[in-house]
């Protein structure tokens, strides 16, 4: 009899046994598979993350290089050297539009999935860009709208209707006009200024994420 129970006993141990390792495999595996998902997700993030910001360093390369070029273009004109003013239309026309390729991380922020990002040095400089840095290229975009359409625009239209070299001569020798092409200046100094900061955080937000999808290469 006590035999019989014995051998009852044992055979419950090992059924408890046996359905108690199932379950852990099958909650080990469950645990693995959804490490897997989660892992694949942030790669894929990080190079969606990277493609937009490849974007943007390849726009703001875009505006930077004709700000560059009209601010030494107009620098000796402020300094009332008149020898070569014949593009000086063109070169003050340069202008700022930021448009926004922020789809990335604008879905990762409002899906709740920015926390996929384990990397919190690549998470902060993202979010730091585009929360605080595109704030800052946003008013940027507006204050070069509005120079063009209250101050440029106005007077270009008012004054300098066929912009002809005796015309743009003439006008150098005012002040309201040089107050102008001066703001103008001042403010390509400024996008460019800011451009560099974004495109500085830019690379060295790239260069984290590529050492973030090189990892396990």
């Amino acid at each position: 009899m006590k035999s019989k129970i014995l051998n009852k006993l044992k055979y419950f141990l090992f059924e408890f046994i046996i359905v108690t390792l199932g379950i852990l495999t099958a909650f080990s595996i469950n645990k693995w598979d959804e490490n897997r998902k989660q892992e694949t997700e942030e790669y894929l993030a990080y190079q969606s993350l990277k493609n937009d910001l490849e974007s943007e360093l390849y726009v703001y390369n875009y505006y930077k290089q004709p700000f560059i070029k009209s601010k030494n273009y107009i620098s000796p004109i402020l300094e009332r050297n008149f020898e070569d003013v014949d593009s000086l239309m063109v070169y003050l026309n340069s202008s700022f539009d930021l448009q926004e390729r922020n789809a990335t991380y604008i879905n990762l922020k409002f899906s709740g999935n920015l926390e996929i990002l384990k990397n919190n040095e690549i998470k902060n400089r993202v979010t730091l860009y585009y929360e605080t840095y595109y704030q800052a290229l946003e008013n940027m975009s507006s204050w070069n709208y509005d120079f063009r359409l209250h101050f440029l625009q106005p007077y270009l239209i008012k004054n300098l209707k066929y912009s002809s070299e005796e015309d743009l001569l003439e006008h150098l020798k005012k002040d309201q006009f040089l107050n102008i092409v001066n703001s103008q200046y001042q403010l390509m100094e400024y996008n460019i200024s800011s451009i560099e900061k974004a495109e500085n955080l830019i690379n060295k937000t790239i260069e984290e994420i590529d050492r973030e999808l090189n990892k396990d290469k």
